[in-house]
């Protein structure tokens, strides 16, 4: 609001000063005439010529009432008729899919979805969710079909729920591909009964069919829609089939098409209004049980009967709908309230010209009467308009210093109406403080014709509101103002849609604020202009400290070099990027983070900056430290062992007195042969080695070959044959492998010299035996950490270094062949299909390498049916391409419900690696033998595969099991030593030995049984 005056500028109210002024009352009535003899005339003339007003507004509204039936019928007609081709469109879409499956021989995942990509659902077929394939499924084929969808890449496929049925159904194409649609893939569509008899349905009349009302699988728990299915059969080669038993025996699948029933129908026919209520029904039933759609929910719980109501039955697919059509208050005053109040006004218009004409000849009072109240409705007509368009008027009088207010300037106020005139400081008192000096100093400029403002105003009940004002003000020539005018509007409901607006455009910023991981966010220029709340925690330092590079600040002077390089190489070429080093915590020391930077987009797809999140893996990188360390206190401790050992063999030729307890702490005995007699001497310790009985004698030098491994023992006989047959007096020292009385294995150092008399023949062979287990253990243990060691660094540089590449490879490829001179010609495919197998046989490559470098935590053990994983094991891979043709003689001699506590995941990858090895070293068409049997005195489980083959070289017996040692032509080496990995990560055994008798190798899986289980 804006007045002024010739001393200083008011904000008030007031009217034009020219209309008069009336109290807030119901519309006036006009003043009686005077006069008896003419006061009649005039009123016998308004009775007839309203009499007749109202027989013409009565016809009037027969005619509306019939054009208004008409309308509706019309937009009844024109609503179904829409459904119909729209329904019948959304057919020919699914009869084009039925046709590309027929017409082809086979269709992969990619061709599929670069059809559906062509047909541009969204923009041509509004309403519909997708396009999907399902083929038909025997029981028998079950297997088969998971592991041919693994082996396409998709190894967590399954077909759910979970159950035995004779015949499945199951989703494997379903596009677009999106969140909504990725919920239905291997989803069984004969599982529920609704979907089934469609199926059935269509299958058996070869045409589309519709199911009953039920939920989709896409929906989620919040606000979900009822929805139906459309299927139509694929049969094979495309040909017709006259009868139902050949239209079952062709069936290849169904191609279907899921609806929304809301988003349906908006697309059908349009947004809600408030003219038409369309609700569409499920058959015949009438209830909410039925309800498929309805455009108008409160009309079921309020408002009046609708005036006009249609039903129609729709066919559909085989289903009936029911559509019933029911006029809303909206349509209902479309017309004919519009045209009867135009006619009742026209009449009565008429009726009283009419009358006042009458009313001028009769006396010229009548007319200023007249006048006056005609006048007085034109007030009331104005106090209607400002109370439906929350507007009120002022005007200010200088003259009197005065404000008009209106009674909508009072009632947006909130005050109470009556009292239309206020003064100025009545005025400033509303005004919110904050916004008090927008009204000073638009009083203070004195140069405005017309302005407006906003501001806020307090009310009397606290509330606040916000208001537009727009303002006039005239001036005298002398300068002198001599008026102020203008309105007021409350613009409270707009400022608070602006301010949602507002928030709705952060919100996602609000959301990040409290993220667990530290969040940044970068510009067109690179500079940084958000950080988390979590990131400001985790530094210490404020927002304006972060901001642009400020960042770089807390990086470790070691890491900022390659820091900014990586981030700046990755902000040039617009790419992904993750990177670690090192930033400082708010305690001052500095932890190791990872960091994964993306490119940001807006809505419309176009580059704005980059975001990313970092992770504290300050932990992890301390572990690697504490693993480093390990590994140089064993290498330490080996070191002193073997020194140790070494200064205890001195010590034992320098003083004999001391030879028994030195032989005790280093596990050392004396031996001594004297050839003549071929009779052997053993020390104590020495019996306690070989786990020899003290109360025998010990064994002649030709009965030692009991004690030894064939192979130690061919070169501890060739050693002493060589000295003999020489007479030289040398030295020996062997490391030689000896077999107890108790069958337990263990390696031993053996130390011997000659002993020869007066003409130099050798009479006497002596020495010392040590048992080096304990030695060899620990230097395979340090062996396998350095090994394991490489491995992971070996895989997390393969997996950086070469799946970035591969993906490029195939990424560029793929695009190669969108080119229309490659990608329609034929005889690309192979070269397409050698690279798709090239590329996914190098990632399950990287993938074995990172599994064998990773441990299996603890948390991935749970019960597994031992029975169960290994027949469904054999099962999976005798549908592969190696175990096709492949008899297994599955040998169960344990409970069916015994359950083994294992990663069952990890133990079916080595189970079938093992099943793998065997197959490629056996005869074709020779049978596999799978045995379960349990050790109860150890409380394991195990499994024994064997075959037929030639069986594994002796030299070989002892490097099957290492990394990347492979026999067979094109083999990586890494098939057995992941079985060794998995297998003693979840606290089991594994080995393998040549059958006895022949052919063929046995390789013997112990696995824990789960406390409680057993045979």
């Amino acid at each position: 609001m804006v007045n002024h005056n010739s001393e200083h500028d008011r904000f008030g109210m007031a009217d034009t000063g020219n209309v008069p002024r009336f109290p807030r009352s119901a519309v006036p009535a006009p003043h009686p005439q005077s006069g008896f003899c003419y006061r009649y005339i005039p009123f016998l003339v308004l009775l007839v010529t309203l009499f007749l007003s109202y027989q013409t507004w009565k016809n009037t509204r027969l005619l509306t009432q019939q054009e208004l039936q008409l309308n509706f019928d019309h937009h009844t007609k024109a609503a179904y008729d829409n459904i119909i081709r729209r329904m019948a469109a959304y057919e020919q879409v699914l009869r084009g899919v039925q046709g590309f499956f027929e017409a082809s021989r086979s269709v992969s995942k990619h061709e599929f979805a670069m059809y559906i990509t062509t047909l541009r659902l969204e923009e041509s077929y509004p309403g519909i969710q997708g396009i999907g394939f399902a083929p038909q499924l025997r029981h028998d084929r079950k297997a088969a079909h998971i592991a041919a969808m693994r082996a396409e890449g998709f190894h967590s496929y399954t077909l759910w729920p979970v159950g035995t049925r004779r015949q499945y159904a199951p989703v494997i194409y379903l596009e677009p591909t999106n969140e909504r649609n990725r919920k239905v893939f291997g989803y069984d569509l004969l599982s529920e009964s609704s979907r089934r008899e469609a199926l059935e349905r269509a299958r058996d009349n070869g045409t589309a069919a519709l199911t009953a009302k039920l939920q989709l699988v896409q929906e989620g728990s919040r606000n979900p829609q009822p929805g139906c299915i459309m299927y139509l059969p694929v049969y094979r080669h495309g040909s017709a089939h006259r009868s139902i038993e050949q239209r079952r025996a062709e069936l290849a699948g169904w191609v279907s098409a899921p609806f929304r029933m809301n988003d349906l129908m908006v697309g059908i026919l349009g947004p809600q209004n408030d003219t038409l209520d369309i609700e569409i029904y499920d058959g015949n039933e009438i209830s909410d049980k039925a309800l498929l759609y309805d455009n108008d929910t409160a009309r079921h719980t309020s408002g009046p009967a609708p005036r006009f109501q249609s039903r129609r039955s729709i066919e559909i697919g085989g289903r009936q709908w029911t559509m019933i059509t029911s006029s809303m208050p909206g349509f209902e005053k479309t017309v004919h309230k519009r045209e009867l109040t135009l006619v009742a006004v026209a009449s009565i218009g008429g009726s009283l010209l009419l009358s006042l004409i009458t009313w001028l000849l009769v006396s010229a009072r009548s007319n200023a009467l007249r006048a006056a109240y005609n006048a007085r409705l034109t007030a009331h007509a104005l106090q209607e308009a400002e109370k439906l368009a929350q507007i009120g008027h002022f005007d200010y009088d200088p003259r009197s210093d005065k404000t008009y207010w209106s009674e909508g300037l009072e009632r947006i106020w909130g005050l109470e109406p009556g009292n239309h005139y206020r003064q100025f400081k009545e005025f400033l008192a509303t005004v919110h403080p904050d916004d008090l000096q927008i009204i000073l100093d638009s009083d203070a400029d004195k140069s405005w014709h017309e302005t407006n403002n906003e501001y806020r105003i307090i009310r009397a009940d606290g509330e606040i509101r916000h208001i537009y004002s727009y303002g006039y003000r005239e001036s005298a020539p002398d300068g002198t103002i001599t008026r102020v005018f203008g309105i007021n509007q409350d613009i409270t409901e707009r400022k608070r849609a602006e301010e949602a607006i507002i928030r709705s455009r952060d919100y996602y910023l609000q959301l990040l604020e409290n993220f667990p991981s530290l969040i940044w966010r970068a510009g067109l220029d690179g500079k940084c202009d958000y950080f988390n709340r979590t990131w400001l925690a985790f530094t210490g330092r404020s927002m304006a400290q972060e901001l642009g590079y400020g960042w770089a600040e807390g990086v470790h002077a070691d890491d900022l070099p390659a820091c900014l390089s990586t981030y700046y190489a990755a902000f040039e070429s617009r790419r992904s990027f993750t990177m670690e080093y090192r930033l400082r915590h708010h305690d001052g020391s500095y932890h190791w983070i990872v960091d994964h930077g993306s490119p940001h987009l807006d809505a419309e797809g176009c580059f704005i900056g980059y975001i990313g999140s970092c992770y504290d893996i300050n932990a992890q990188k301390n572990a690697e430290l504490a693993l480093k360390e390990t590994h140089e206190q064993l290498e330490q401790r080996v070191a002193e062992r073997t020194a140790a050992l070494t200064e205890a063999n001195q010590q034992l030729l320098e003083s004999r007195t001391l030879l028994k307890n030195t032989q005790q702490q280093a596990r050392l005995g004396s031996w001594s042969w004297d050839i003549a007699s071929d009779r052997m001497t053993w020390s104590d310790e020495l019996y306690a080695i070989f786990g020899w009985s003290r109360d025998l004698a010990a064994p002649g030098y030709h009965q030692h070959g009991m004690l030894f491994t064939p192979h130690s023992y061919a070169c501890l006989d060739n050693a002493f044959a060589r000295v003999l047959a020489t007479g030289e007096a040398g030295i020996l020292d062997l490391e030689l492998e000896i077999v107890r009385t108790d069958g337990i294995h263990r390696f031993c150092l053996l130390h011997g010299e000659a002993v020869q008399d007066d003409t130099g023949a050798i009479v006497q062979l002596r020495g010392s035996l040590q048992d080096i287990t304990e030695r060899k253990q620990l230097e395979e243990q340090l062996f396998e950490a350095r090994k394991l060691e490489s491995i992971g660094q070996i895989a997390a540089g393969v997996a950086h270094e070469v799946r970035t590449p591969l993906n490029a490879i195939l990424s560029i490829t793929e695009a190669l062949f969108h080119q229309p001179q490659i990608g329609h010609n034929p005889e690309y495919d192979q070269f397409l299909h050698h690279i798709r197998t090239q590329v996914n046989r190098l990632s399950l490559l990287m993938n074995d390498l990172l599994a064998l470098g990773k441990p299996i935590p603890a948390s991935s053990l749970h019960p597994v049916p031992l029975s169960e994983l290994c027949r469904d094991t054999i099962s999976i891979w005798q549908q592969s391409a190696t175990g096709t043709a492949r008899p297994v003689d599955f040998q169960s001699h344990i409970s069916g419900t015994a359950t083994v506590l294992v990663d069952g995941i990890k133990l079916q990858q080595a189970l079938f690696n093992l099943l793998e090895n065997a197959s490629q070293h056996s005869p074709a068409r020779s049978a596999i033998t799978v045995a379960l049997t349990t050790v109860p005195s150890r409380e394991m489980a195990c499994i024994r595969i064997s075959d037929a083959g030639n069986g594994i070289p002796l030299g070989q017996l002892d490097k099957v099991f290492e990394p990347f040692y492979s026999n067979r032509k094109g083999g990586t080496g890494l098939g057995l030593a992941l079985v060794k990995h998995f297998i003693e990560n979840m606290g089991g055994t594994v080995r393998l030995w040549n059958n006895d008798p022949p052919p063929g190798c046995s390789a013997e899986v112990c696995v824990p049984l789960r406390d409680g289980d057993s045979a």
